[in-house]
C-alpha cells in the first residue's frame, strides 16, 4: 500500500469500484477508518493530538501517588504563577501529563483537589516519552534496567503504524463471485 492510499482509492484501484472499501475491513479485521495506516501527514497530525501537553516527572513514585493521596484525572494543578489539568496518572513512570506545556524543571506544582504536591524533577514532551524499555532479547520492562532501553510513545505509535501498512487483498479475479456469495448470506 502506498503512502496515503485511503481504503476507497486502493478499492478503485484494485476493483474498479470504491465502495468495495469495506472487503479490506473485513479481511484485515479492521474495525474503523482510524485502524487504517496513516499516511505521514495524517501520523503526525495524529500524534500532535494524542501526546499533546506535557510530561511532569517527579523524582519517585510517592510524588505522583500514596496510599493516601494522589493526583486525579482533569484536577487542576498550580504553582505561583502557572497552571493546567491533568490528562493521565503514571506513577510507575513517576509522572503526570498535564494539557499546557508551561511548567519548567524545579517547579512546585500542586493539585487542587488532592492537596498533592512535588518539584518537577524533569519534563519531557509526551510522543518522546518513554513507554517501556526493552532490551536485545526483547523483554520488556516499564522501568528503566540496565541493558535496558527507552522505547518512547512514538516509536510503539510508529511501528504500530508501519504493521498496517501490509494487508491482505481479495485478488481482483475473485472479487465478483465473494462478494456475492457475501451479500447473499448476510441477506438470509
Amino acid at each position: 500500500m502506498g503512502d496515503g492510499e485511503r481504503p476507497d482509492v486502493l478499492a478503485t484501484k484494485l476493483y474498479g469500484d470504491g465502495d468495495l472499501h469495506w472487503v479490506f475491513f473485513l479481511v484485515n479485521e479492521i474495525d474503523n477508518y482510524y485502524d487504517w495506516y496513516k499516511d505521514s501527514e495524517t501520523f503526525n497530525n495524529y500524534i500532535s493530538k494524542k501526546y499533546s501537553g506535557q510530561y511532569l516527572v517527579g523524582s519517585q513514585t510517592s510524588d505522583i501517588i500514596t496510599t493516601s493521596s494522589k493526583f486525579l484525572v482533569g484536577e487542576k494543578i498550580t504553582n505561583s504563577t502557572k497552571s493546567g489539568h491533568v490528562l493521565s496518572v503514571e506513577p510507575l513512570h513517576k509522572r503526570i501529563r498535564v494539557d499546557v506545556d508551561t511548567f519548567s524543571i524545579g517547579d512546585i506544582v500542586t493539585g487542587s483537589n488532592s492537596s498533592k504536591s512535588f518539584t518537577v524533577s524533569s519534563v519531557l514532551t509526551p510522543s518522546d516519552a518513554p513507554n517501556h524499555y526493552k532490551n536485545s532479547d526483547g523483554i520488556k520492562r516499564t522501568d528503566s534496567a540496565e541493558g535496558y532501553t527507552a522505547v518512547t510513545n512514538f516509536e510503539v505509535e510508529q511501528e504500530e503504524n508501519e504493521k498496517k501498512r501490509t494487508i491482505k487483498i481479495i485478488k481482483p479475479n475473485y472479487i465478483r463471485q465473494i462478494v456475492s456469495q457475501f451479500e447473499r448470506v448476510i441477506s438470509k
